[in-house]
């Protein structure tokens, strides 16, 4: 993985780039949403171009080009149950 830029606060980005072996280079990118720290963090993923630029899915014609993500802490998952 190659990180192009990381920006870890509501509005930032992670843009970044990945390469399987013998397999195409790839990049994407996380919109931050919500960031609390040891709680929770929101952020919209999609494919992207060098650029930052929103792409489509290469292997699914009918994939979303942006998906909601939100990561829970292991305390919070626990809590919640």
């Amino acid at each position: 993985m190659c990180v192009r830029g990381l920006d870890l606060r509501p509005g930032g980005l992670f843009h970044y780039s990945i390469q399987a072996t013998n397999g195409p280079l790839m990049w994407g990118k996380f919109v931050y949403r919500e960031v609390v720290p040891q709680e929770r963090i929101v952020f919209v993923n999609s494919f992207s171009d060098e650029n930052g630029g929103v792409t489509r899915n290469p292997w699914i014609a009918g994939w979303r080009w942006r998906c909601s993500t939100p990561w829970l802490s292991q305390s919070m998952t626990a809590r919640r149950g």
